[in-house]
């Protein structure tokens, strides 16, 4: 007696699939009456079986590799029904996306600075190799343990740098590059420091010295007087010099400009004042008188220099310390105001006393109305009008918000004001040219909203506060 034919037929509920990713088999044999055992395999590779239900089997799994798979379901028959295969359902795995992130220690740092570039991978368990590039160009490696790889470098040179890291992939999971992540590499800072004589005689040879720190400069130092380039020399051992009996008669401003290199920055001396004398000439006198020894920002102040004997001629220069003196307002601070007399064929030159001419900020007034009850008015000024920056609003000791000048007024809102009482006040920060100051404070009461009766009746009370604004 032959068994009775079964058919079997196959579904999976996807065709595409990453790896890792699950996956369902379902194996349809008819009659539905048929009982037994099918096979699911990959090609001629067993997958697993499953036992028929209803004319039903199904098989999960999530361990297929990467690639193209053919799979069918072959039932095993039984004592009634005969064996039968199902016709093979394509399957295809890809390695599953990645996501790549990439931190970096610092930006900006200086050249030759330790610099850590972190990726961080989604999932965590991919392995393999991390790639650290600049823009196109391979910086290093680092291989992935639970979702991190790290390198690090110092050799970036000055400048801006595009870095980024790429996920080299492994067997199962995507290569993938993080988003780019700039970093700005400066050079070293240096000082440069001038020295050399300060007073010559016509004709007299001297040598100026520039210093670079920190050690480890190289390049050229150009040596100016004023705005113009007299000389310029090699930097060797950190310092750099140049000697002339060139200098002509007079008072001369001197600095070295140091012209940095690959990895150094440039910088400039603070300029350092030469008298150059004639040592036949006759020796004179300068003096100098101010007009004011007490100034406030952007007032005129008056040098007057004298120089005896009378019949000098020739040039008065006036210097704040080592800085010559030019149209620009003195700034606040203390300033030590000297006059050169640059001397003239008959007359050396020579140096008045130091006269120091205070600056102070102007001093403001603060005031400060607002809303004392929930429906007053408001209105202030803040003198002078000049005055600019930012106001700070307290309550108590307590910042509550700030305001920026405008025309001498600075306004700021609230509707957070607790209930109760409050002192508010404000605090003028002061700018360049006005001191800070605070006003006296303003008492305002803040009261509770009405509870309301209940049913019908009606409650009493303070309405809830509104906006508050204050200006100074």
């Amino acid at each position: 007696v032959s068994k009775a034919p079964a058919s079997t037929t196959s579904n999976v509920l996807a065709a595409t699939i990453n790896a890792g990713q699950s996956v369902t088999f379902t194996a349809t044999v008819s009659p539905n009456v048929a009982g037994g055992i099918v096979t699911f395999l990959d090609g001629t590779t067993t997958l697993g079986t499953a036992t028929l239900a209803a004319g039903l089997a199904s098989y999960t799994s999530t361990a297929f590799t990467v690639g193209s798979h053919s799979i069918t379901a072959h039932y095993e028959g039984n004592a009634v029904y005969a064996a039968a295969t199902s016709a093979a359902k394509g399957v295809t795995v890809n390695k599953a996306t990645t996501t790549t992130m990439l931190v970096v220690s610092a930006s900006p740092i200086t050249v030759g600075q330790l610099l850590t570039l972190t990726a961080t991978l989604a999932p965590s368990d991919s392995t393999g190799i991390v790639t650290f590039l600049d823009g196109t160009t391979t910086l290093g490696t680092g291989t992935l343990s639970g979702g991190l790889a790290s390198f690090a470098t110092s050799s970036l040179l000055p400048g801006s740098h595009s870095l980024t890291a790429r996920n080299e992939g492994d067997a199962t999971h995507a290569v993938g590059t993080s988003t780019a992540q700039a970093v700005q590499v400066d050079k070293i800072a240096v000082t440069t420091t001038l020295s050399g004589s300060t007073s010559l005689s016509l004709g007299q040879s001297t040598t100026f010295t520039a210093t670079i720190t920190p050690a480890g400069s190289t390049g050229i130092v150009t040596f100016l007087d004023g705005s113009t380039a007299i000389a310029s020399a090699t930097v060797t051992n950190g310092a750099a010099s140049f000697s002339t009996a060139g200098l002509a008669l007079g008072t001369h401003s001197l600095t070295a400009r140091y012209e940095g290199d690959a990895t150094h920055a440039s910088a400039t001396s603070t300029a350092r004042i030469v008298s150059v004398s004639n040592p036949s000439a006759s020796p004179t006198s300068t003096s100098l008188t101010v007009s004011t020894a007490t100034a406030a920002p952007g007032q005129s102040v008056t040098f007057t220099s004298s120089v005896t004997p009378a019949d000098s001629t020739g040039q008065v220069f006036f210097f704040d310390g080592a800085t010559q003196v030019g149209a620009s307002n003195l700034v606040n601070g203390s300033h030590a105001i000297s006059a050169h007399y640059d001397g003239d064929a008959s007359h050396s030159a020579s140096l008045s006393g130091v006269s120091v001419v205070q600056v102070n900020k102007l001093t403001t007034t603060v005031g400060l109305i607002g809303p004392s009850t929930l429906n007053s008015g408001q209105a202030a000024t803040v003198g002078p009008t000049s005055a600019t920056g930012t106001v700070t609003f307290l309550d108590g000791s307590t910042p509550v918000g700030s305001g920026t000048l405008a025309g001498g007024v600075a306004t700021f809102t609230t509707s957070t004001l607790s209930t109760g009482s409050h002192a508010i006040s404000a605090r003028y920060e002061g700018d360049a040219n006005d001191q800070a100051g605070t006003s006296s404070s303003l008492a305002v009461s803040v009261g509770s909203p009405s509870n309301g009766g209940g049913g019908g009746g009606g409650g009493s009370g303070t309405p809830p506060a509104p906006l508050r604004p204050w200006r100074v």
